[in-house]
């Protein structure tokens, strides 16, 4: 099947490409011609996709969501993933990283295992490229909306046996000045296991520790975890020099703009990832709702804990995107390698997703002018269609 993107402005890494007909061919970007190449004769007889003057854009991965819809990834329901797959599409999510929280062995288990399942089944939704454990290997004194009695150390063993059945990539978060935790993150990273500094009220020095033993990002960078000192540069110090990827949740509660906009100074193009962190929350009213086991209060952009903590957040990929170019003032090119290519580049997906080249995944997000997700593509298919 070939399906032709007409009158759009496609999102390359290297700027924006106006006046071509972007074409998808068997499930893969097949060519970008010019739009006076392209004539009526050679449209007839196949799918037509007119953007009237909006963005292709590379397909978001979004590698921190823990649910969205009323489900958690937690619950250990296939149907549940599946319903948060397809509202992830409807955002422009064309690949996700289920996310769990601290909970027990058990419980972790059971959730790795039918994440595992709902990866083979084939339904109109964002695909599933691994599962990400915040926790239970991290910092009490940071533990944000974690419930501290589950929270322990390190366990190598434990984590290879989990690791079989983790489909695609698996991201582990480590608080790496807890005992045991710079051997386990080499261990880990030896089996390729990606490792994440998160929840952790590590030094600077720690945290260098990590990066030299494997580490590879910042988990919702300055959110859990030691702040910015000029003394003591601390984790979030440590990520803006290191060469640390850093997770952003760009909500406009977890961070103030100027906030993303001086860390994009230091990590664009390739060491800054828009994730969501969101949870079941995410996509319904105002209420009541639970996360690991806590109960959790949404209230218009926030979620929060009795005691007023942060539970996650309830932001969609459509809406980060355009608060990183509205409210933070980046342009689209750089949050295009935000939102698609540096968490393609992470999960190690770079050779076929990520950004807009001949011979990649056809995985597109197909915006208005104003910014508004109209199609989502997936390997050629259009999983979802906002317009007629």
């Amino acid at each position: 099947m070939t399906i032709y993107l007409i009158n759009g402005k496609i999102v390359l890494r290297q700027g924006i490409l106006a006046d071509h007909v972007l074409v998808i061919r068997d499930g893969k970007i097949a060519e970008m011609l010019l739009t006076d190449e392209v004539n009526d004769l050679i449209l007839k007889d196949h799918q037509v996709i007119d953007l009237k003057g909006g963005y292709i854009c590379p397909g978001w991965i979004d590698i921190h969501c823990h649910g969205a819809v009323g489900v958690d990834v937690m619950d250990g329901d296939i149907k549940g993933l599946m319903k948060i797959a397809r509202f992830k599409a409807s955002q422009g999510v064309t690949g996700f990283v289920p996310t769990g929280i601290t909970a027990s062995f058990d419980q972790i288990e059971r959730a790795v295992e039918v994440v595992a399942k709902a990866t083979e089944i084939n339904e109109d939704g964002a695909k599933i490229l691994g599962f990400h454990m915040e926790g239970p290997f991290i910092n009490p004194a940071k533990k944000g909306a974690h419930q501290e009695e589950l929270i322990v150390p390190c366990d190598t063993a434990w984590t290879r046996k989990l690791k079989v059945n983790v489909p695609g990539r698996f991201i582990v978060t480590v608080a790496p000045e807890t005992e045991g935790a710079l051997d386990y993150i080499r261990e880990m990273r030896k089996e390729g296991v990606l490792i994440a500094v998160g929840h952790t009220d590590g030094t600077y020095d720690d945290i260098r520790a990590a990066y030299e033993a494997g580490a590879t990002h910042g988990v919702h960078t300055f959110n859990g975890m030691r702040g910015l000192h000029h003394r003591e540069p601390g984790v979030v110090g440590a990520i803006m020099d290191l060469p640390l990827i850093a997770e952003v949740i760009v909500d406009g509660v977890h961070l103030h703009p100027a906030i993303v906009r001086i860390l994009s100074k230091l990590k664009l193009p390739d060491k800054m990832v828009l994730i969501t962190d969101a949870m079941r929350a995410a996509g319904l009213e105002d209420g009541e709702y639970e996360l690991g086991g806590l109960k959790v209060w949404k209230k218009g952009k926030e979620a929060r804990l009795a005691d007023g903590t942060l539970a996650g957040s309830t932001l969609t990929m459509q809406e980060a995107v355009q608060n990183a170019v509205r409210m933070v003032g980046l342009s689209i090119v750089d949050v295009m390698q935000m939102a698609a290519t540096n968490p393609a580049r992470l999960l190690g997906l770079e050779d076929r997703k990520g950004s807009i080249e001949i011979g990649k995944n056809a995985d597109l997000t197909l915006l208005t002018p104003d910014l508004e997700v109209r199609e989502t593509i997936i390997e050629g298919r259009v999983v979802y269609q906002k317009f007629n």
